[in-house]
């Protein structure tokens, strides 16, 4: 129990201080100008402060903290406990939902019900068992599952959603896979944000190409300017030759 206590402690407080990091404005990503300009200490220093803050308030991080959340305190079905009913209780507001074990609480409830504290945690669907099919299940079979089993289950099941390499009946990974993409896999590059990434990449092309052409027409248009000024000039030159050889 103090290792599950520990380890949602240090997820949830992971999340949550990239969710309460502030953007700063004044540390914008650098260009190929700016980066020739400075020494490779002065990169990695600008760079993570330039990347801080980029999660602050993400939803899809904020929905997994809310649905994990919900798991502990969730009633399991076939199971009279609860969390707080073995000693294991959530902290102040400003602490994010961190957990506290009473260890004489806790001791108290398993000598008396060791079965039915283990299955607050660890109790399996009795509907549908297969861990490995989750990914696969519709609405109304996750819905079972979920009412069925303990809060461990329960927590791989959402992590699933959030960062399985396999898909789903949709097609889809993980929902930060989606997003993000992971090393070693094919959504590393087969990612919503990869995707923005070369659709911002291709807008920029474009428009590097259309200032070009715009550019060469100016360009084009000042060079016969200067031609006809020119041909002007040697055109009114040789008037006034005329006209001063006339008087």
């Amino acid at each position: 129990m103090n290792n599950f206590v520990e380890a949602y402690n240090s997820l949830i407080e992971t999340i949550n201080d990239k969710l309460d990091e502030e953007y700063d404005n004044d540390y914008l990503p650098l260009t190929e100008d700016q980066e020739a300009e400075m020494s490779e200490t002065e990169i990695e220093k600008w760079n993570a402060k330039a990347q801080t803050g980029l999660l602050e308030g993400d939803d899809t991080l904020s929905d997994l903290l809310r649905e994990l959340r919900t798991a502990l305190m969730d009633s399991v079905s076939g199971s009279s406990l609860s969390l707080t009913e073995i000693g294991i209780s959530t902290g102040t507001y400003s602490e994010n939902g961190k957990l506290y074990i009473d260890e004489d609480a806790l001791q108290a409830a398993i000598d008396e019900d060791a079965s039915a504290v283990q299955a607050l945690f660890a109790k399996k669907s009795t509907s549908y068992s297969n861990n490995a099919g989750v990914r696969t299940m519709n609405s109304s079979e996750r819905s079972t599952r979920y009412k069925e089993e303990g809060v461990a289950l329960r927590f791989y099941d959402i992590l699933s959603d959030y960062v399985s390499t396999s898909t789903d009946s949709a097609g889809n990974k993980g929902k930060l896979l989606e997003l993000a993409g992971i090393d070693s896999d094919g959504s590393n590059t087969d990612n919503s944000l990869t995707e923005q990434i070369s659709d911002y990449e291709e807008r920029i092309e474009k428009e590097e190409e259309r200032l070009e052409a715009f550019r060469e027409l100016w360009e084009s248009k000042f060079s016969a300017m200067e031609s006809a000024l020119a041909t002007l000039s040697s055109q009114s030159a040789y008037i006034d030759s005329l006209m001063g050889s006339d008087s």
